[in-house]
């Protein structure tokens, strides 16, 4: 899967949750600056972080 495709699942999930298109589009900016960023390896660890919280 690349960077596009990605975000285009999150896109969907976040319209079939309600949120607005300016939430949407903050979350897409925030993607791609974290996927310029980090590495996959790395953004799996952060995530499953988050998740624990």
């Amino acid at each position: 899967m690349n960077n596009n495709q990605a975000i285009a699942y999150a896109v969907i999930a976040m319209e079939q949750l309600g949120y607005t298109r300016e939430q949407i589009e903050k979350v897409q900016a925030s993607m791609l600056s974290e996927m310029d960023w980090t590495d996959e390896k790395t953004a799996e660890k952060k995530a499953d972080s988050i998740l624990m919280d």
